[in-house]
């Protein structure tokens, strides 16, 4: 009997060695279990941190897109209605340049008529002086018809001003459509190029009526201190303009970035 007893006191000892030893066993893998788990945790949030970010940079980009996508729009935009413009301006200087080929074709005719009349009045009085006007008659003819021709050259004298005036005004406003309105722009005014279209052949400077740019000024453009052409202005707006390259000064393509010098 008291061996059974020695045998199960044994027993029970071991047993409980054998829990202690399990239960020493979990306790490890649990704790691995949690480092594990908080590991994988700082790794998610570490992880949906950049996403949220790179979503917000995708966001942020789009947006920048669609404004540039807008600017060039309306850069287009305002290219062909300045197109419209300088074809009604084309158009308006070949009237100019018809009326002022006709007014001055009238000039020459009445500047022919005066000296027409001018010989014919003088050889008027030349036939009166030889004639000693000793014919009444032919007298009072000659004076009807010497008074006749002084109204004549009077009315032809009117319309010689009147055609004149004319003729000067008609100069005067050709003048002012061929002259390039490059009006007082100010000297080393300095910009950068901020869009190209290469399919449109035009530029986008950031200057505009606030820095005084008008319609017809030339800048020079430069890259690391090297001129590479020149735009001519054909649009001003508020902050912006738009100008198209001069083939004759072009060096090379002109891109965003580009100093733009007045």
């Amino acid at each position: 009997m008291s061996k059974l007893i020695k045998i199960a006191l044994i027993v029970v000892i071991v047993a409980g060695l054998g829990s202690l030893v399990l239960t020493a066993k979990l306790a490890g893998t649990k704790k691995a279990q949690k480092e594990e788990i908080a590991k994988l945790t700082g790794d998610l949030e570490t992880t949906t941190k950049k996403l949220n970010d790179t979503k917000s940079t995708l966001d942020q980009t789009a947006a920048t897109l669609a404004q540039t996508q807008g600017e060039r729009d309306r850069a287009n935009a305002d290219l062909q209605a300045t197109r419209v413009t300088l074809g009604q301006r084309d158009q308006e200087l070949a009237a100019l340049k018809t009326q002022m080929a006709d007014a001055e074709k009238l000039v020459a005719e009445a500047k022919q008529k005066v000296s027409t009349a001018e010989q014919e009045a003088a050889a008027v009085r030349k036939a009166l002086k030889e004639a000693g006007v000793e014919d009444v008659g032919n007298l009072g003819q000659l004076a009807a018809k010497l008074e006749a021709q002084a109204n004549e050259n009077k009315l032809l004298a009117t319309k010689l001003e009147q055609l004149t005036t004319e003729n000067a005004q008609l100069k005067e406003q050709l003048a002012l459509a061929s002259r390039a309105p490059d009006a007082v722009v100010p000297q080393n005014l300095r910009g950068q190029v901020t869009l190209v279209d290469p399919q449109w052949n035009f530029v986008v400077l950031d200057l505009g009526e606030r820095d005084q740019v008008k319609p017809g000024a030339e800048f020079a453009l430069y890259r690391a201190n090297k001129m590479i052409g020149k735009v001519r202005i054909i649009t001003v707006n508020t902050n912006t303009s738009i100008g198209q390259p001069l083939p004759e000064f072009e060096r090379s393509v002109p891109r965003a970035g580009d100093l733009a010098v007045h």
